[in-house]
């Protein structure tokens, strides 16, 4: 009562005479083992919980540093562990008596206060010089009895964050009236092992071959020092990853192999496994020389498996008869063929071309991908007077969550005469049979294409949407009423792997993601966009990291959709390696964030992406 009662006075003192004084704060940045992690409030009844933010704990004398969010809580991260010497941790606060705890020795990990019993500091230091007196007092009464609309409002006066500075803040200041920073007691300091970092999530197989395989996966949902992660293939490490996907080889072709993922923290301890992959890998089916090359026969169906780094496959035939032969490739992927002699010395390119054969006479076709693995099939044959229908592609408008999808097929005629509609075409889709019922009405002339998009359908509905992420299953099947007398009748249905993608491709379905979170996503093609929205808390600076980012760049918008600051690229030389912004975001106001590929790369590739987002001022 006595710290009230004098505190009164001296603010009527300093309310006649009109005294003025500023105020000043300092930030510094973050970076580097081990963490350092607790809580921390103000020393007074909270009501507004935003009333524990904001409150800045650093290791004197280093960058590295934390801010406490609306729980009081921080966590300062990746440290360099060095047991030689002591450090000192400040806790400080615009307005607050700063306080500091001496000669930490680091070789665990420590906590500095707990949710139920946090650092608490003192309110009142206006002016900081390590105590709450009479120049505090003077900068209080600059803005006393004044609202936050009003010019001489100071901010870090109004403790209990009601917008005003009044009684109840001369009173909260009152209670450690003339105290100086020696003057805290001492803090409870715990030396904790490092916590068992989270397992990843999600981990998926964009493709496999029969040894390399591509792997994705999300990061953990919590915050943890992670310095990266392995992967196991059979329960042996056969790659070290930083970022959340992975091309590696290692699976043994022809046999069931297990593949999973482990976080692997600062502190090298691991995780628990991720969710287990079985994946039986395709063996290399055919010969890559032409000494090695398998036998096929003319007229007959071959399905081959192209692997990854298989750069050529071989066949060998010979005619029984003599005459004009045609090479038939249906095929999902880009690849080149050539007819080579009995000497192995290539004749040409032999795609949907017509070649004179010889009887009893050896040929060899080589087939050639382009970095691409995956199934093909093909037919050498005379030349028929029918036409032969096949698919070469399905196509869909869009691959987002919860987004309308057209969809089509592209149809082509490698037979050799013109198809004449009208034929029915139906789309399976899951386990949903006759999704989509389509008559083609048009004629395709031999070696012609055309796509056929579902704009129409006898069961009534015009486009396709799934309210779920991942692989769906799409089965084409032409001519289903058997209207066509074609040259083969049996390769007129595919299956394709269709991904639905991870995120939103719209403003209107935005994915909202949250100050400290980490994002991983996929951009498969350029004209591709990733939406997501956050809403700040607090004002002030926000950073926003792309590391890693060769192809993909992000954009930072407000509500209007107007870019708020421009993103920077990063370089090593003449490589991109990654972007950022930094931006002033206020308050519960709606931000966009727009990830897309790089205006700024010339050839775009398909790229796994990691976001992160978290203020710095």
């Amino acid at each position: 009562m006595f710290r009230i009662r004098g505190l009164l006075v001296v603010l009527v003192m300093v309310l006649i005479t009109g005294s003025l004084v500023n105020s000043v704060s300092v930030f510094g940045a973050a970076a580097g083992t081990y963490k350092i992690s607790g809580y921390v409030e103000p020393d007074f009844k909270i009501t507004d919980p935003m009333i524990k933010a904001g409150f800045k704990v650093e290791i004197v004398g280093t960058s590295y540093y934390d801010v406490t969010d609306s729980t009081g809580y921080f966590e300062i991260l990746n440290i360099p562990i060095d047991t030689s010497i002591n450090i000192k941790v400040r806790f400080s606060k615009d307005g607050y008596l700063k306080k500091e705890i001496s000669d930490l020795k680091i070789g665990s990990e420590v906590l500095i206060g707990t949710k139920e019993e946090p650092v608490k500091l003192w309110p009142g230091d206006l002016l900081p010089d390590d105590a709450i007196n009479f120049i505090d007092v003077i900068q209080m009464a600059k803005s006393y009895n004044t609202y936050k609309t009003d010019y001489n409002f100071n901010k870090i006066c109004d403790f209990n964050l009601d917008s005003a500075v009044n009684m109840a803040d001369v009173i909260i200041m009152a209670r450690h009236f003339n105290a100086v920073s020696n003057e805290y007691g001492e803090e409870k300091v715990s030396y904790v092992a490092p916590d068992k970092p989270e397992a990843p999530r999600n981990l998926k197989a964009l493709w496999y071959t029969g040894s390399a395989v591509s792997l994705k996966w999300d990061a953990p949902s919590t915050k943890t020092s992670i310095s990266g992660y392995e992967v196991y293939i059979n329960d042996k490490v056969v790659a070290t990853e930083k970022n959340t996907s992975v091309i590696c080889a290692g699976l043994n072709p022809g046999k069931e192999n297990t593949v999973y993922v482990k976080t692997v923290n600062s502190s090298n301890i691991k995780s628990d496994a991720s969710n287990i992959l079985r994946i039986t890998a395709p063996i290399d089916d055919h010969g890559d020389t032409i000494d090695k090359a398998t036998p096929i026969e003319c007229e007959k169906e071959i399905i081959a498996t192209m692997e990854f780094g298989d750069p050529v496959d071989y066949f060998r035939f010979t005619p029984q008869t003599s005459g004009t032969y045609v090479f038939k490739m249906y095929v999902g992927f880009i690849m080149k063929e050539y007819l080579y002699d009995s000497r192995g010395v290539k004749i040409g390119d032999i795609t949907d071309r017509q070649f004179k054969l010889e009887a009893g006479k050896e040929y060899f076709i080589g087939a050639e991908n382009e970095c691409i693995s995956g199934e093909y099939r093909f037919v050498i044959r005379p030349v028929k007077n029918k036409p032969d229908l096949v698919i070469e592609k399905i196509n869909v408008s869009k691959l987002s969550v919860n987004e309308q999808s057209l969809l089509g097929v592209r149809i082509k005629n490698i037979g050799d005469a013109t198809s004449r509609g009208p034929f029915r075409i139906s789309f399976d889709i899951d386990d949903h049979k006759n999704a989509f019922l389509v008559d083609y009405n048009k004629n395709l002339e031999p070696y012609s294409f055309d796509t056929c998009f579902v704009t129409g359908s006898s069961n009534g509905t015009l486009t396709w949407s799934s309210s779920m992420v991942g692989h769906h299953k799409i089965t084409v099947n032409l001519d289903v009423n058997n209207n066509i007398d074609e040259i083969y009748e049996n390769n007129n249905s595919v299956t394709y792997d269709v991904v639905i993608d991870d995120h939103p491709n719209t403003k209107e379905y935005a994915e909202e993601i949250y100050i400290g979170d980490e994002i991983s996503g996929y951009i498969g093609q350029k004209t591709e966009k990733d939406y997501f929205y956050v809403i700040p808390k607090s004002t002030g600076t926000y950073r926003i990291d792309m590391p890693n980012s060769k192809y993909t760049n992000f954009f930072i918008y407000n509500k209007n959709m107007t870019q708020v600051v421009p993103t920077g690229a990063i370089y090593d030389g003449n490589n991109r390696i990654g972007c950022f912004a930094e931006a002033k975001l206020t308050a519960n106001e709606k931000y966009y964030i727009v990830v897309s590929s790089a205006p700024d790369v010339n050839d775009f590739m398909s790229e796994v992406y990691v976001l992160t987002i978290k203020q710095i001022k």
